[in-house]
């Protein structure tokens, strides 16, 4: 039984011996490779540190008192941890696991800071020595990437970007990219100084390595018909002496989803409580010609769209702005161009025709703060201005048992726009482009202009 107790101590003599060699074996591989790394460096770039550790069994190593000098950039970070690293730039470099402690970043016009980042999953490219471009930025991949307390700031546009935590994944060529952030803050100075936040944000399915080599070589960004954006929280604010909100908004969910099987592309989008007020305290502005001090809604859009066709399907707009009014649009339209790569928010920003449109309006008061506007802008009053919104041609008058003018209905419902809601309706004999459907509808007491458009104009209960 007393050999036992000797054969331990032997045992844990040797662990410790073999520790203690394996650790400085560690040591002299870790140095080794810090000598050559710093040697491949090109003039101008230098890396120091204050202690330099390998981790538990050579795995990785940990650097204190970081100060890496690139160019103009510095870079100083109270602890830099890597671990399963396997290359040396401007060779290829992968990086299992990337932390920064306390970290800071330089150069003579912006400034960052974090106090920790933390990356997984890195590969570099290889890459020219001393530089490293932004084709080499795209052709990086990331599975995660996050940084906590994050300031940056730019001097030249005076702007501070600040965040609790900002997160990245799936980050590399062809790959969709989610991002993510809480509590984000942006403040400008200057001549209209404005600080905007943001409780928290959210985008997936993102090619953002494919839209950064795509912005280098194009000036445009890649698309795809495939986006999610969440907003939560956002507000934006007049910081300057007359302090005062622009913009709110409680919460925006965006969806673009691509076409599968019998499914064509679509949108989905909504926007509940924005509020906006005048841009300009006491200056021209339509909210404050309306008399409104700020005006709050509610906005919903479903849309689809056909590539095969080029025809774009609005199913629904609804507008929800209490105090003003409720509207809701639905139609189809015609010569939008397809994803090519281009997305469906690409394609709402063309100039589509339109083929049909429905529109039902709802007055919450609007109507009379518009026409009393619009009297005093004409130095009339409200009864002479309805007077001459009436038909008064005798050979536009609607033959018997045929509609009604649509002057005369659209005059009625002006005078009372508490009796109900205002349904207009066109379908053309061939799709026409807005602006032109706005000079015909100009026209529309013709009953040959109406019967063209397919023009339908009532006040429904």
């Amino acid at each position: 039984m007393k050999k036992l107790p000797l054969a331990l101590a032997l045992i844990a003599l040797f662990g410790v011996v073999g520790w203690l060699g394996l650790h400085r074996l560690a040591q002299h591989r870790l140095d080794d490779a810090i000598s050559r790394f710093q040697a491949a460096l090109p003039p101008g770039e230098s890396l120091a540190f204050t202690r330099a550790q390998p981790l538990l069994m050579g795995r990785g190593a940990r650097l204190d008192g970081v100060v890496w000098h690139h160019g103009p950039l510095t870079l100083t970070a109270g602890r830099v941890t890597a671990r399963g690293l396997a290359g040396i730039p401007p060779g290829p470099l992968r990086i299992a696991l990337l932390t920064f402690d306390d970290v800071h970043v330089l150069s003579p016009r912006e400034s960052a800071s974090a106090a920790d980042a933390r990356f997984a999953g890195l590969t570099i490219p290889a890459h020219s020595a001393g530089r490293f471009t932004a084709d080499d930025l795209a052709a990086a991949t990331l599975d995660s990437g996050t940084a906590r307390s994050l300031s940056v700031h730019d001097t030249a546009l005076d702007a501070t970007l600040a965040a609790r935590l900002v997160e990245i994944t799936a980050y590399g060529p062809d790959r969709e990219s989610a991002l993510g952030t809480d509590d984000l803050d942006v403040r400008m100075a200057g001549d209209r100084p404005r600080h905007a936040s943001l409780s928290h944000g959210a985008a997936s399915h993102v090619l953002l390595a494919d839209s950064i080599r795509s912005i280098t070589a194009t000036g445009a960004a890649a698309s795809s018909n495939h986006l999610a954006l969440e907003l939560r929280g956002l507000a934006v604010d007049d910081s300057g002496a007359d302090a005062r909100p622009l913009v709110r908004l409680e919460r925006l969910h965006f969806a673009a989803y691509p076409a599968g099987g019998d499914t064509p592309r679509g949108l989905d989008a909504s926007l509940h409580g924005l509020s906006v007020w005048p841009q300009a305290p006491g200056g021209a502005s339509l909210l404050t010609t309306l008399g409104y001090d700020h005006l709050t809604q509610d906005i919903t859009l479903h849309a689809t769209a056909e590539d095969a066709t080029d025809r774009l399907h609005v199913n629904t707009l609804d507008i929800d702005a209490p105090g003003a009014a409720k509207l809701s649009l639905a139609g189809d339209f015609d010569q939008v161009a397809p994803a090519t790569p281009g997305s469906l928010a690409m394609a709402l920003s063309t100039q589509p025709r339109i083929v049909r449109l429905a529109v039902t309006y709802r007055d919450l008061g609007l109507v009379d703060r518009a026409l009393d506007a619009l009297a005093r802008s004409r130095g009339t009053d409200r009864a002479t201005l309805l007077a001459s919104l009436a038909p008064t041609d005798p050979a536009n008058a609607p033959a018997a048992g045929s509609s009604p003018n649509p002057f005369a209905t659209l005059a009625h419902f002006l005078t009372n726009p508490g009796d109900g809601a205002l349904y207009v309706a066109v379908k053309p004999q061939s799709p026409v482009l807005p602006a032109l459907l706005g000079l015909e509808l100009a026209m529309a007491a013709s009953p040959e202009v109406a019967g063209a458009l397919g023009l339908t104009v009532e006040q429904r209960p």
